[in-house]
């Protein structure tokens, strides 16, 4: 049974973001600090012609709206007929990215148009474009791979953003892929990468972007997952909400990864691939009695 992978990344183009995503109210973009990337992952499982995509953007989230637009417009445009297809979005969280991709038009979310921004049309069809390009462009170059799978026990960068002395998952798994020469990564860690304050303006990944920096001397992609993290954040580790503590924070994360990370699968070929479709159903907070206090407290 062959398995094949394939990864490739574009560039946000930062002239299409006016306003930043993440406090209260919308602030004006006036620059950009580092790159915010759309990344894909890509595997297919030829003999049940089944593809698997992982692609993650560094913005402050995704919906379902984005995700159904996109799949459809792949499924019809890229993939071959008769192969099963599934997509997993995945946004890293930065509160310093481009508002309006998050649906704020959908009623549960109305609340929330002062911190994310009304949904942008325009700024979808942009998402839309990419994410199909990132993925096309990974199965092009597609070929065997081998795998391995490390966890790391992180420390002193998160907390419970409510209770700092509260037990939380500390744990950082990556997913490792090697392809050829080349070497990517998924990684998964349950915090908020957020240290900067509403008073930034500037397009940042926050402390993702000194990670993304040091990882890449290792990786030629990764990723980023931050998981089930709403309270889970720098809050009460951080000595500010500096560049230069961001800085501090990705920096520590990789070298906490280098040097504590225990991996339990090594070189591995991967022996199955399948995914379920599902569905759950979640009792939503009423977030327009947040108030303006709260929202700008990460």
């Amino acid at each position: 049974m062959t398995f094949l992978y394939g990864y490739s990344e574009k560039e946000l183009d930062s002239n299409l973001i006016t306003e930043l995503s993440g406090y209260y109210p919308i602030r004006k973009c006036e620059g950009q600090h580092d790159s915010l990337f759309v990344k894909a992952h890509v595997f297919l499982d030829e003999q049940n012609k089944c593809y698997l995509c992982f692609v993650s953007l560094d913005v402050i989230g995704v919906d379902s709206t984005l995700r159904y637009k996109v799949k459809n417009k792949i499924k019809e445009n890229t993939c071959e007929e008769h192969f099963a297809f599934d997509l997993f979005l995945f946004a890293t969280h930065t509160h310093s990215g481009p508002s309006g991709v998050v649906d704020t038009n959908k009623k549960e979310k109305a609340g929330l148009k002062g911190i994310f921004g009304e949904y942008e049309n325009g700024l979808e069809d942009v998402l839309c474009l990419i994410i199909e390009k990132v993925v096309r462009s990974a199965k092009k170059q597609m070929g065997t791979f081998h795998y391995s799978i490390s966890q790391t026990e992180v420390q002193d960068i998160a907390t419970d953003r409510h209770h700092p002395l509260k037990t939380i998952d500390q744990l950082m798994t990556v997913f490792e892929m090697q392809i050829d020469t080349n070497q990517t990564a998924l990684v998964n860690y349950a915090c908020h990468p957020t240290v900067l304050s509403a008073s930034n303006h500037l397009l940042t990944a926050d402390f993702l972007w000194e990670f993304y920096k040091r990882m890449s001397q290792r990786f030629d992609l990764i990723s980023f997952i931050s998981g089930s993290s709403a309270n889970v954040s720098t809050r009460f580790t951080r000595e500010n909400q500096s560049f230069q503590q961001a800085k501090i924070f990705g920096q520590s994360l990789h070298s906490q990864y280098l040097s504590k990370r225990q991996y339990i699968k090594k070189n591995e070929t991967l022996d199955q691939l399948y995914f379920l479709e599902g569905s759950v159903s979640l009792e939503v907070k009423d977030v327009s009695k947040i108030s303006k206090e709260r929202v700008q407290e990460v």
